[in-house]
């Protein structure tokens, strides 16, 4: 089995791979739509091993996919999942790092949340896999589903009323905040409605989307209206992790003889904190970013001001 990329997921309304959804079904399954990185993993019979890829490509050690490689590497009930659960499938899922939205919760980071299984043997993606990863006892919380709900209508019930009660459920979805902090006043990305019985005029089995306004707002707003980041800050938000100051700020503990944290060790943190990522990953960085001019008095600036946010609370 090769890479298969996810489906193109079109708007709800005005896009021609999803016209005549609304017109055509009574029932449909809505899931939040999260906002990372598209993932995808499958078991190779042929290879006897498990793969994985992002949107575009198949990836590897050296094209990690944000470190969804390792991670995959790392979690084996993975590949108990797809070796026994889902041969011959695809399982797609959502690779939470930081895209557009950065306020979700902090334990929600760096985890993979499916939300569909293409099967090849039927060549359509399956709606029963929930219950499938349900019957499962062995695995354990690290298998992660995307919240659903069936929303049912009845047979003369028109797109326009379909059409203003997901509204009202986007409404609902978003105070409820899918993986955001209980309080959080900003919204999420928004939810992907399917019905999987559907095809459209193509023969394709299509999902739609809905996307919050404010949303839209942050993603589509020109570019010459945005704070423009930097080099150095896109590099710190693609490569710092919480689990790398984690693990400086526990190095601490252990150096120093201390339980309890003290901001007069701040210092230090920044510190180790700059090495180990020079250390870690300049070889990486180096390498994708080898045509642009990085200034290293600006990229600590970036480095102590991401470490700041992380971990507010050490400061």
């Amino acid at each position: 089995m090769e890479f298969r990329p996810y489906m193109h997921v079109g708007r709800l309304i005005d896009d021609p791979e999803t016209y005549g959804m609304l017109d055509e079904n009574d029932y449909f399954v809505i899931e939040p739509k999260i906002d990372g990185c598209n993932a995808v993993i499958w078991w190779d019979e042929e290879q006897k091993k498990l793969r994985c890829g992002n949107r575009n490509r198949e990836l590897s050690v050296t094209d990690n996919g944000s470190n969804f490689y390792q991670y995959v590497e790392v979690h084996k009930e993975l590949e108990e999942l797809a070796k026994n659960i889902f041969p011959f499938c695809y399982i797609y899922g959502e690779w939470l790092v930081e895209n557009h939205i950065d306020y979700y919760r902090p334990e929600a980071w760096n985890k993979f949340y499916i939300f569909d299984v293409w099967d090849t043997r039927q060549n359509c993606y399956i709606a029963e896999y929930p219950q499938m990863i349900n019957k499962v006892a062995d695995f354990s919380g690290d298998i992660i589903k995307v919240d659903r709900q069936w929303i049912y209508f009845s047979p003369h019930t028109s797109a326009d009323e379909k059409m203003r009660e997901f509204e009202k459920i986007l409404k609902t979805m978003n105070k409820s905040g899918y993986l955001l902090n209980p309080g959080e006043t900003r919204s999420g990305e928004g939810m992907v409605i399917k019905c999987y019985d559907w095809r459209n005029s193509l023969g394709e089995q299509k999902w739609a989307k809905l996307r919050t306004e404010e949303y839209m707002q942050k993603v589509y707003t020109p570019r010459h209206l945005k704070d423009q980041e930097s080099i150095e800050e896109k590099i710190v938000r693609k490569f710092l992790l919480q689990r790398d100051i984690d693990k400086v700020v526990a190095k601490l503990k252990q150096n120093k003889c201390f339980d309890q944290w003290d901001k007069k060790y701040i210092g230090d943190l920044l510190t180790a904190m700059w090495y180990d990522f020079i250390n870690e990953y300049m070889p990486v960085i180096a390498d994708i970013y080898k045509h642009e001019r990085i200034c290293f008095h600006e990229l600590r600036k970036a480095l102590n001001a991401r470490i700041k946010h992380l971990r507010c609370d050490l400061f």
